[in-house]
């Protein structure tokens, strides 16, 4: 969002928070298992401060930097609730509602899974209204002008049963897919776009366009209002959850069958450039792209095409691109080991001259400078870490797959952390005003969760 900190009562926040580790009100961390629900609480039912009245965009951020409002020392809600089913996505809050978007997409994978999005009381955590999809729901929900938007599409694919899936022309996605609008204070669907793919990424709304990139190889421009198609390019790629960065008129998303990243022009529909990660094994198309106007930033999990999945030969890598050529200006490996069975690549957040990222190898979120790849600092959490970091001025917020929150100095120190509960998966964190909200699972039940930022008591591990 380009929003400029101020950091507020910095030295207050430090005396808080040098201990080490987060206590949510003195509480032990719940603990779960994936046959044990957590204990869900509410300690504090409080609004948060002031919100947004549009998520245009995944993170609603080009660098993917998921920080919204205005930070303050104020009070915010603390609780860890239940929703009905497991989640898929981060806590998106617009006005006085927080969306959260997921439903049960386990069993096989060519058969669709009802998804599902929940709009929620953000004081307390409670649902207000819900709708069913008719497909996996991956995608986080995108809000403008009080329309809500939602991809609709599972994860397998339309090949015969022993093509791999970077085979070129692969499409991703059997049974409905589409992107869905529904009121986004009522719930009301407004119409419904279907396409030939599966449509896991969010899409980006600018103005009156939508723009929407899908598991058939094509972006579309859709009218906002009336969901109307405007015009359609195939990009030579299919995209699983690299959701459209938009820059000037141009716009930027990753894609597999082949692994590259793709650069289409919004105004003449035309693709500008295509540029493949060489070595790329999986990733490209799973992660959002940081874009600047001098660097495109990126992660792909590398290493040789006959690697076996138990090989520690693996890499984390990142990539920084030109947004004019494509052009690889440098890449860095960040971790190497056995790739785990979920993403392997940690999304990057781009904070002035510097990436932050994590990765599913290792769980080290590592710091470097934008200009040269060369690593600033690294920190080890011991859990992978694939969501973009949350960085505020002098505090950079990390989770890990396994529900451990983290606050990590600009000088990669651990001043602090959490466990949320014993999750295994995780989405987040995001930062509203003066909370951190969060997403996870356990093996059989999705929880969202409200973390204040300043005020905890610290405590000795």
């Amino acid at each position: 969002m380009g929003l400029r900190w101020k950091w507020v009562s910095a030295l207050a926040v430090i005396g808080v928070m040098a201990a080490g580790v987060w206590s949510l009100n003195g509480r032990t961390s719940p603990a779960a298992t994936a046959v044990t629900k957590v204990v869900t609480y509410v300690d504090v039912a409080q609004d948060l401060g002031p919100t947004v009245d549009a998520w245009p965009m995944d993170d609603d951020s080009q660098d993917n930097n998921p920080v919204v409002g205005q930070v303050s020392l104020a009070d915010g809600p603390k609780y860890l609730v239940n929703v009905p089913a497991l989640v898929n996505s981060i806590p998106v809050l617009v006005g006085n509602e927080l969306y959260v978007a997921g439903g049960f997409v386990s069993g096989p994978r060519n058969q669709a899974h009802p998804g599902e999005v929940w709009a929620m009381n953000p004081a307390t955590g409670s649902v207000n209204w819900s709708v069913t999809l008719p497909n996996s729901v991956f995608a986080q929900p995108i809000v403008a002008q009080n329309v809500l938007l939602v991809g609709v599409g599972n994860a397998a694919f339309q090949r015969p049963s022993l093509a791999p899936a970077t085979t070129p022309g692969m499409v991703r996605g059997v049974g409905p897919s589409g992107l869905y609008a529904f009121n986004a204070t009522t719930g009301k669907r407004l119409w419904t776009f279907s396409t030939s793919g599966a449509d896991q990424a969010p899409p980006t709304v600018a103005g009156n366009t939508v723009y929407l990139a899908s598991g058939n190889r094509r972006l579309y421009a859709i009218n906002l209002i009336t969901g109307q198609p405007l015009w359609s390019v195939n990009i030579g790629h299919y995209v699983s959850r690299s959701s459209p960065r938009i820059l000037g008129n141009v716009a930027y998303m990753g894609g597999a069958g082949p692994l590259g990243v793709v650069a289409v022009n919004l105004t003449t529909h035309r693709v500008l450039w295509q540029q493949p990660i060489v070595h790329a094994l999986e990733g490209v198309d799973d992660t959002a792209i940081a874009v600047t106007p001098s660097r495109l930033i990126t992660a792909a999990l590398t290493g040789s095409a006959n690697l076996a999945p138990t090989s520690p030969d693996h890499q984390a890598e990142i990539f920084a691109l030109s947004p004019k050529t494509g052009h690889i200006l440098w890449s860095k490996i960040i971790a190497r080991g056995v790739a785990p069975t979920f993403k392997a690549t940690g999304t990057p957040t781009v904070v002035g001259n510097r990436v932050y990222v994590g990765n599913g190898i290792n769980g080290r979120v590592v710091c470097l400078s934008i200009e040269t790849g060369h690593v600033l600092w690294s920190v080890a959490t011991g859990s992978p870490v694939t969501r973009p970091p949350a960085v505020l001025d002098h505090r950079v917020y990390v989770l890990t797959k396994s529900g451990t929150l983290f606050a990590i100095s600009a000088k990669g120190q651990i001043v602090a952390k959490e466990n949320i509960a014993d999750f295994v998966n995780t989405y987040g964190p995001v930062v509203y005003d003066h909370t951190l909200a969060l997403s996870g699972n356990t093996g059989d039940a999705g929880y969202v969760a409200m973390v204040p930022l300043f005020g905890l008591p610290a405590k000795l591990t």
